[in-house]
């Protein structure tokens, strides 16, 4: 089986540097092949590269687009019949690969969503080992994430769900996809050009277009975690659902915000949309107040 895997960076050089040798550690058989698109970073990332000579490598450098465009840019590049999508800040656990095929090769129109998990460090590039050796072990010191807990009570144990948002766990960080289908919707709308919604909009493209989605628990992946500022996420946010909204005008993405600010729950959002309620929300209330 050959698998593209498609990582957009900007000058990310040290989490660049512990992904690769994430991917360096992969415990598969398929025939893996990394396409990193630098988005017009100021840092000489290229040579860095050789630093890992087992692995196929295609480094493409553009313009600073947008990591939309970046993402779009690997199709070019591709070779495989499967696409996962990986951030450069973050660490594959030596299965990552397997789990995503695992499910990838079930039912045709499949998306693989991974489990991401956050690594803090106030000096990561003082803790690479250790880094290293979490992403290995799934050491408890990785946390994972509350939006992805909170999405996650729309799936089975099985990993399955009858949702009519399962769009909504998109994680372009941590997922996999057949390429054609990849293709066949164009890929990430390249309108969003900061950090946004534009993994949601994809994800809600495959599902209009008949993807079924499946969570792959163990397929998981460890953010480097860096600061932001909570102006950052609310800016960016509000701008992107304002795009995402304006293309599409209907309820389900309207409601995406107040979900996303905690204003309304994952069971309140479902039964606006569907009237149903999601497997383990069923039995639950609201399960927070605010995401951010």
């Amino acid at each position: 089986m050959k698998v593209d895997i498609v990582i957009p960076v900007y000058n990310q050089e040290f989490p660049l540097s512990l992904t690769l040798a994430g991917f360096n550690r992969q415990k598969t058989d398929a025939d893996f092949h990394l396409i990193i698109i630098d988005d017009g970073s100021d840092q000489a990332l290229g040579s860095l590269l050789g630093q890992f000579p087992h692995l196929q490598i295609s480094y493409v450098r553009q313009e600073n687009r947008g990591r939309a465009k970046a993402r779009n840019a690997a199709l070019d590049h591709m070779k495989g019949e499967f696409v996962i999508l990986n951030d450069a800040d973050r660490v594959p656990h030596p299965l990552l690969i397997d789990k995503h095929l695992s499910r990838l090769n079930g039912s045709d129109n499949v998306v693989s969503i991974g489990v991401p998990k956050e690594i803090y460090f106030g000096n990561p590039e003082n803790n690479s080992e250790r880094i290293l050796s979490i992403s290995e072990t799934d050491h408890r010191a990785a946390r994972e994430p509350l939006y992805s807990r909170v999405v996650d009570s729309i799936y089975e144990p099985s990993g399955e769900t009858s949702s009519s948002l399962p769009w909504i766990s998109t994680f372009s960080g941590n997922m996999g996809v057949k390429r054609k289908h990849f293709e066949a919707i164009g890929g990430f709308d390249e309108g969003f050009v900061s950090w946004g919604f534009e993994h949601f909009e994809l994800g809600y493209r495959l599902y209009r277009n008949g993807a079924i989605f499946v969570r792959e628990r163990m397929a998981v992946n460890y953010h480097i975690a860096h600061p932001r500022s909570m102006d950052y996420f609310v800016k960016a946010i509000n701008d992107s659902h304002a795009y995402f909204y304006k293309k599409y005008n209907n309820k389900e993405v309207e409601l995406l915000k107040p979900f996303m600010f905690g204003e309304i729950s994952l069971q309140q959002y479902e039964e606006s949309v569907s009237g149903q309620v999601p497997w383990e929300a069923q039995h639950q209330e609201a399960i927070y107040n605010k995401i951010f």
